[in-house]
């Protein structure tokens, strides 16, 4: 099998995993990240803890923003004293970590980005927070007007 074809193999086999993961992870569990404060993770109201303040710190990232992020942006951010190689192999340590920790399903990853799956059984109070503030934002009106 040429690399063209083995990589394409993984991909496949990549997201099949991920796509099984989220499903029965969004039957079964419940992840809730509170950064509002000192860190609370818990799993299905069970507190989650992990080896490294770093794997707190990834967590709290891709819970917050909502999104994939690049590896190498993810590396940088988080271990910006070490040279790329370093932080890449630190990085990969860390989703071990927190895959562990949590299991695969909440994670989506792949050679390029890593994401947090399944938000929509995963409540995060910052998130929360910043989307109430916003629709108050869109809620201003003058003094003078009753609010119904």
């Amino acid at each position: 099998m040429n690399d063209q074809a083995w990589a394409a193999a993984m991909e496949v086999t990549t997201r099949i995993e991920n796509c099984a993961a989220f499903l029965y992870n969004l039957a079964v569990t419940t992840l809730e990240i509170d950064l509002l404060g000192a860190p609370i993770i818990q799993l299905d109201q069970q507190p989650v803890t992990f080896e490294s303040r770093k794997a707190t710190a990834l967590l709290a990232y891709l819970a917050v923003s909502g999104k994939p992020h690049q590896r190498s942006e993810l590396a940088t951010l988080l271990w910006p004293e070490s040279d790329n190689k370093r932080a890449r192999g630190a990085l990969r340590y860390t989703l071990s970590i927190l895959q562990g920790a949590l299991g695969k399903a909440w994670l989506q990853s792949d050679r390029a980005t890593i994401g947090l799956a399944g938000d929509t059984a995963c409540t995060v109070d910052a998130r929360q927070f910043q989307e109430l503030l916003t629709s108050g934002h869109d809620h201003l009106h003058t003094p003078d007007t009753v609010c119904l």
